[in-house]
């Protein structure tokens, strides 16, 4: 659910800059760190503006037009990484110059 999510909303960000056409990216890339795994999520799309980082983790929220979005996946996403005992960063994207959602989970709840 939570990279269903996550990718989706990767998916939107770049067809947004890109269009149909070639020239998007989404990066999926997992590391060990110290006791924790840690899982980003990197676009090429337009980023998130600095104004809005913690808006978009908060019910109800949707940069999607009116139909399009809830508002709701965000906070699910966040709530489904908290009850595992990690956390979910909104950061920007070094390598692809958009955004990047990083996902920290204890490895020894990370297997649940």
């Amino acid at each position: 659910q939570v990279l269903t999510n996550l990718i989706s909303n990767s998916a939107d960000a770049v067809k947004d800059r890109f269009g149909a056409g070639a020239g998007g990216k989404i990066r999926v890339t997992a590391s060990v760190v110290d006791k924790s795994v840690e899982v980003l999520i990197e676009d090429n799309g337009p980023g998130i503006p600095t104004s809005m980082k913690q808006k978009i983790l908060e019910p109800f929220f949707t940069t999607k037009p009116v139909g399009s979005g809830t508002g709701l996946g965000m906070p699910i996403v966040v709530k489904i990484i908290t009850d595992h005992g990690g956390k979910l960063e909104v950061l920007d994207s070094a390598a692809l110059k958009g955004a990047c959602m990083k996902i920290t989970l204890p490895i020894e709840r990370a297997h649940v």
